[in-house]
């Protein structure tokens, strides 16, 4: 892993089926709402599974803006600056974001619950998958933190990773 670019393992205790239930599911998404989620509940795939919900139960444009405001909100009730390492990234949540949408329109008539668990097993171990698609120099600019950049490796249409 290059210098600067904080991509954060996944913590044991996520595993890739985190939710047995749609109610465990839906109070994970609640808290983090309300910004009550715990801190150490917040890693790779507790994000990737409340952004599966979103996409099952919004139209994209609206969960992608109700994550990214969550997101943010979130962010900064814990004092997470977006210039600091570890701190938003606009293109990283859409790059997720992304691939996530994959699954749920895939698997349009299969259960929230099976879709957040399956976007988890497929990309909740991988947190290091953006830097197949952009090199640390652009993920980590500053205009990416600010706003959508392309890809400079790999372009994002080119298969399911």
């Amino acid at each position: 892993m290059s210098a600067g670019l904080s991509i954060s393992p996944t913590p044991r205790h996520e595993r890739a089926e985190v939710f047995g239930t749609e109610a465990d599911l839906l109070a994970v998404v609640e808290a983090f709402e309300a910004a009550d989620l715990p801190r150490d509940r917040w890693g790779h795939v507790t994000r990737l599974a409340i952004a599966a919900w979103y996409l099952t139960h919004l139209p994209e444009p609206e969960a992608t803006d109700r994550f990214i405001h969550n997101l943010l909100r979130y962010n900064r009730i814990l004092g997470i600056e977006m210039g600091q390492p570890g701190g938003y990234n606009e293109t990283v949540t859409l790059f997720w974001l992304t691939l996530a949408n994959r699954v749920a329109r895939a698997q349009a008539d299969a259960p929230p619950l099976h879709v957040a668990n399956e976007v988890v097993t497929r990309y909740g171990h991988r947190p290091e998958l953006v830097l197949e698609y952009y090199s640390p120099h652009r993920i980590r600019s500053w205009r990416a933190r600010q706003s959508w950049v392309d890809p400079d490796r790999r372009p994002l249409d080119d298969g399911d990773p």
